[in-house]
């Protein structure tokens, strides 16, 4: 089956299927389908770059991953992703009594709704899609594994843990779903969920090893120097980081003692200059 690349598909073609409402009053998800055939909502989004390594995290609650992807503007992926926000808006303002138990305005609607992507708060770094990595747990051996189908450049499915193909500076293309619309209900929050179903991955190529005598002029070991320093002060940074992002998203720091889960080395709610990238289009040769 041939994934619709997002250019292709109507937005207005996403339609509301059913209403679900959560045990105990926790909530209501309101499940989206896509065009008369009411497929599930997938699609395949544009070539992007990992602005940090994907692993799993348990630092602050249960286990928990994200794909982050670098957005390009040039693409249209961007404005895309903004007009099926303002889309899912619109259909909770209509829809609002009966899927949140009392009318809201737009302006309501508009605060409670979360983003979609995250905006770099400095103009030099790149805005980012994060989208989450199902997971898949063994209750047995009590650990968790990313349930992500991952392809290699040729095609072929990688059989290892995608982690270590999905790292930071990788080239991706990722097949997002976005199944539902969440509404807490007390908390004045409404969500759009966006999975990510599989990435095709063209790995970082690995660095050349550098040959030249670092010790040869007193210049250079100042130079080597302070690059040590610098990575002993980022490394304090990050064992000293923030204890979780603005969403509730546990994705930095140690993984602490839960067997076969991973830590990411980065997390979405460092600075924007430590998780996000400059975009570089390239080329047909870096891939």
């Amino acid at each position: 089956m041939t994934i619709t690349f997002f250019s292709h598909i109507a937005i207005s073609s996403i339609r509301p299927a059913s209403v679900v409402q959560l045990d105990n009053g926790f909530g209501t998800i309101v499940k989206l389908t896509m065009g008369d055939a009411k497929e599930a909502v997938r699609f395949q989004a544009p070539l992007m770059r990992l602005a940090w390594d994907v692993n799993i995290s348990d630092k602050f609650g249960p286990p928990s991953c994200v794909l982050p992807l670098c957005l390009d503007p040039e693409d249209g992926f961007t404005a895309w992703m903004k007009g099926l926000r303002d889309y899912i808006k619109g259909l909770c303002v209509e829809n609002s009594a009966a899927w949140y138990g009392k009318v809201l305005s737009e302006a309501q609607v508009e605060e409670y709704l979360g983003e979609i992507t995250r905006v770099a708060k400095d103009s030099r770094y790149s805005d980012l899609f994060v989208p989450k990595v199902p997971l898949r747990k063994d209750e047995i051996n009590n650990t968790c594994e990313m349930n992500l189908r991952t392809f290699t450049a040729d095609r072929v499915k990688y059989q290892g843990n995608p982690a270590e193909v999905l790292t930071k500076n990788a080239k991706c293309i990722a097949e997002i779903s976005v199944p539902y619309i969440f509404f807490g209900k007390g908390t004045k929050s409404i969500t759009v969920k966006c999975e990510v179903v599989s990435a095709l991955v063209f790995p970082t190529p690995p660095e050349e090893e550098c040959q030249f005598d670092m010790n040869a002029q007193p210049v250079l070991q100042q130079i080597v120097a302070a690059v040590d320093k610098r990575k002993a002060d980022e490394a304090s940074d990050a064992s000293n980081g923030p204890e979780a992002s603005s969403d509730g998203d546990s994705t930095s720091g140690d993984a602490g003692g839960g067997a076969g889960v991973r830590a990411p080395a980065f997390s979405p709610a460092e600075s924007p200059k430590r998780a996000r990238l400059d975009y570089d289009v390239g080329s047909d040769d870096d891939v």
